[in-house]
């Protein structure tokens, strides 16, 4: 998780970093995403939509609990499955299959 995101460095300066703490701000930026489109989600209930709607990646398998990268998109469309608006579908690794 988090691995080489650009960051800000001490100095003014920008690098790569690796580790939870880079990952922490794109998982949150997504509870907080979730949370705008439907308020009443509790944190077991975001905790499963983010971990449930993942892009799959073989390295992370047995690593982390979602055992794939986070999918913001994924996990918005899960909130009305059936969305009747313009955003558009796109393919992912489960639906090619």
């Amino acid at each position: 998780p988090g691995e080489g995101i650009l960051s800000t460095l001490p100095g003014g300066r920008y690098g790569k970093m690796t580790g939870t703490s880079q990952a922490t701000a794109f998982v949150s930026g997504i509870a907080a995403l979730l949370l705008s489109k439907q308020p009443s989600l509790n944190p077991v209930q975001l905790k499963e939509l983010i971990i449930r709607h993942t892009v799959p990646a073989i390295s992370l398998r047995g690593k982390i609990a979602s055992a794939g990268k986070v999918d913001a998109y994924q996990a918005i469309l899960a909130l009305n499955p059936n969305p009747k608006s313009s955003l558009p579908l796109r393919k992912t690794a489960s639906s090619k299959k």
